[in-house]
């Protein structure tokens, strides 16, 4: 693993609704070349890096990361499914992690916001732009609801790092609400628990990748786990606990 600096702009988050006006055509939907933010062109930005080493090549990234999900690509309307987001994250988490990413660098939020609307802008219209597309852009709904930093956070928490396959959950198409509950609950911060979740819904896939299980059932882990830390438990009693839970739904 080669370790680079990730650039990025300092307090870019109090300031790009100053530079990414409405007016400006920036945010036009028909079109995500007609419009670019070039940070250098703003003397009052001030440049800042994490990390050691080489400066990371967000082009050579962005241009590897598109490689990957063009097979993903609806031509017709020029958009990017939802179901791409599992190969996305992949992409995305293997690709930062061999350049050095950890979590403490992925913590800051000015990295991911960087990265989308001075590199990426072309990837979030095209997954984004019909939906949540400013929140998506930027960091206005949290860095957990930034396009790219939530794609990093699923694979970072659905990592099985003891499988023959690390990225086996990753990749498995479960439902959407689990995209969901990774980006916007601490549960999944609890590695043993969250992965123990995610092992029962695949490995019961055709009852519990539903909906309206997930909807259930992962808000009620969440639940047990407060009351007794389920991550105390041997692996054994941790799965039996889980599929007691599951019981309950």
């Amino acid at each position: 693993m080669s370790r680079q600096q990730f650039k990025y702009i300092t307090g870019l988050s109090q300031q790009w609704a100053n530079y990414l006006t409405e007016e400006s055509g920036w945010w036009s939907a028909e079109n995500p070349d007609d419009e670019q933010f070039i940070p250098g062109e703003h003397p009052t930005l001030r440049e800042a890096s994490m990390g050691s080493g080489d400066e990371f090549d967000y082009e050579e990234f962005f241009n590897t990361f598109m490689n990957e999900l063009n097979q993903h690509i609806d031509t017709e309307n020029n958009e990017l499914p939802p179901y791409s987001d599992y190969d996305a994250s992949v992409a995305v988490y293997k690709y930062l992690k061999s350049k050095g990413m950890t979590a403490q660098i992925a913590a800051n939020k000015e990295i991911w916001l960087y990265m989308c609307v001075v590199h990426f802008k072309k990837y979030v219209w095209m997954r984004w732009r019909n939906k949540d597309y400013e929140s998506r852009m930027t960091v206005k709904g949290g860095v957990r609801r930034n396009a790219l930093a939530r794609l990093w956070r699923y694979a970072y928490l659905t990592h099985d790092a003891e499988a023959s396959d690390p990225y086996h959950l990753t990749l498995f198409p479960f439902n959407l609400n689990v995209f969901n509950f990774t980006s916007d609950t601490l549960l999944p911060a609890n590695r043993p628990v969250w992965l123990a979740a995610l092992k029962y819904i695949k490995n019961n896939a055709d009852i519990a990748n539903t909906s309206s299980f997930c909807q259930d059932f992962l808000p009620l882990v969440r639940i047990k786990n407060a009351v007794v830390k389920l991550n105390t438990l041997e692996e054994n009693e941790l799965n039996d606990r889980i599929v007691s839970i599951a019981a309950e739904v």
